[in-house]
């Protein structure tokens, strides 16, 4: 498996800045790709329409995933994430954090 991406879901900015400092800091060589709420989360996995979204072979490897966020939550996405075939961890290679 070739991920290179981390998909950090979460509304605060305060919270999405340390995230990202932190990667930075440890150097750590995986992109971080940034949803500011669940909408934008599943649009990134799954498309506008659920069709669509990243490829199977683009998912991310891990998935930092706040809880508490308006529009759509944590326990939604989750939900989404785990109902779905191309992202329900058959493969056994999606962390959730």
């Amino acid at each position: 498996m070739n991920h290179k991406t981390i998909l950090l879901v979460d509304d605060n900015q305060d919270d999405l800045a340390l995230t990202a400092r932190a990667f930075s800091k440890l150097n750590f060589n995986k992109e971080l790709m940034v949803a500011n709420d669940g909408v934008d989360a599943l649009t990134y996995l799954f498309g506008s329409n659920g069709n669509n979204g990243c490829a199977p072979e683009d998912l991310p490897l891990l998935v930092l995933l706040d809880l508490k966020m308006p529009k759509v939550n944590g326990f939604e996405v989750l939900r989404k994430i785990r109902a779905t075939a191309k992202t329900s961890g058959s493969r056994g290679d999606i962390y959730i954090f």
